[in-house]
């Protein structure tokens, strides 16, 4: 049972969800009432108020997909789609080279076997969030323009992987799947199709937040599949997480699974965030963001550059699944790294004799290098420095929160010269 703090603050959670849906359905009224640009001229005169300025409107990057972000840059790009075994379809982005050789540098590096990089994105996420930059802002690009076979991720449930064989996006059945199903299904097919397609033995896999725990999650329990990475990199690694920062959500995580389901449904997850997206101005609806993470996680998002915020932010958020958010708050509850509870309750509170199976991140057999931030209070680094099996590299960027190993601006200058650096030692090991 909750407390009776705890009780109060999931009424003022669920009232603020009602507010926000009541306002929801006055902003559908507005926009189907009232003309497009008495609208926008009161948007403006609102955006005047508030301490930035929308300059942001003409920016073609917005509202394009991945392959459209890639091509943006000069890149080359080819689409590929797989079915998993149980139906979702999903597409992969492959940058199969850098750019035209007029752009290249005489003494750069090249390989003559092309090595296969692989990238996942984190929680609501896709492979949108590693291509916003420009080709010396964007890993991708980087590791691109080094020779390398670069291959961007999806996982079931966002815009990429948006399709099943069988159930429509309306139905429950669709979203029916956590991180396990990441993990042991989305993750192999995807690896062991970019790996066959490079002609590659082994494949360097570049993970952030989510992407690392699907990956510690799928390498711990799946040894042949781990023999097959010649490198797993760890951005904002995120096994076990400590809390959020605010009670209010900190008292819903501790909620019997179904109270969570009851509020948010047994569907799609925060589809609220894609909705004023597309109605608030950028610098408004970036604000906005910078607000709610501060609230939820304690970031300050000082690494992140003003001026690239609304670009970044527009980017932030795809579709994903109630039940991985219950998974998550499972895995803070309970302090273990585990696979999601089929049981009805918190296992501690009503099932003190039941535990379900962990991950065994100290059984990974591939190479790992951890990135790590000092200022980030999400992972449980700590323990996971403690669990992992003799990292090949670990590297604490002090300043950092989590966003900013993909984000900040700082990164190409602080972080990605090092993780260039990694997967040339472990890629030219597999080539040679």
């Amino acid at each position: 049972m909750l407390s009776f703090p705890e009780l109060i603050n999931v009424i003022i959670a669920v009232s603020v969800l009602l507010l926000e849906s009541i306002a929801r359905v006055i902003a559908h009224l507005v926009r189907f009432l009232v003309p497009e640009a008495l609208t926008k001229s009161v948007l403006k005169l609102v955006s005047s108020y508030f301490p930035f300025k929308d300059g942001h409107k003409q920016d073609p990057v917005l509202d394009m997909d991945c392959a459209r972000l890639i091509r943006y840059r000069g890149y080359p790009v080819e689409l590929h789609t797989v079915e998993t075994s149980d139906g979702f379809f999903i597409t992969l982005f492959r940058i199969p080279n850098g750019r035209a050789s007029i752009d290249r540098l005489p003494d750069q590096k090249t390989l003559s076997n092309k090595h296969p990089v692989f990238f996942m994105h984190g929680f609501l996420q896709s492979s949108e969030a590693w291509v916003l930059r420009d080709s010396k802002g964007c890993l991708p690009f980087i590791l691109a323009d080094e020779g390398y076979d670069v291959w961007l991720g999806n996982v079931r449930g966002n815009r990429y992987g948006y399709k099943h064989r069988y159930f429509s996006p309306r139905s429950r059945q669709f979203w029916n799947f956590g991180m396990d199903e990441m993990a042991r299904i989305d993750l192999p097919i995807q690896l062991e199709y970019a790996r066959k397609v490079s002609g590659a033995s082994k494949i360097t896999y570049i993970g952030f937040s989510q992407g690392t725990a699907i990956a510690f999650a799928a390498f711990s329990v799946l040894p042949d599949l781990a023999s097959k990475i010649s490198l797993f990199v760890a951005l904002a690694p995120s096994t076990r997480v400590h809390g959020l920062k605010n009670p209010i959500i900190e008292s819903l995580v501790a909620c019997d699974p179904n109270i969570v389901y009851l509020i948010f449904g047994r569907r799609r997850l925060l589809s609220i965030a894609l909705f004023w997206r597309r109605i608030l101005p950028p610098d408004m609806f970036s604000h906005v963001i910078d607000i709610s993470t501060r609230l939820l996680f304690g970031w300050k998002s000082e690494n992140l550059s003003t001026k690239e915020k609304p670009r970044l932010y527009a980017h932030l958020y795809s579709y994903g699944s109630v039940k991985t958010m219950v998974h998550w708050f499972q895995v803070i509850v309970n302090s273990r790294f585990q696979m999601y509870d089929d049981q009805d309750a918190v296992t501690k509170k009503k099932y003190p004799g039941h535990l379900p199976p962990l991950y065994p991140v100290n059984q990974i057999g591939c190479p790992v290098a951890l990135f790590f931030g000092g200022s980030d209070p999400l992972p449980d680094t700590e323990w996971l420095l403690h669990e992992i099996n003799e990292p090949v590299y670990v590297h604490c960027q002090e300043e950092y929160e989590h966003l900013d190993f993909q984000w900040a601006a700082s990164a190409p200058k602080l972080v990605y010269p090092k993780i260039v650096e990694l997967v040339h030692v472990h890629g030219n090991k597999e080539t040679s």
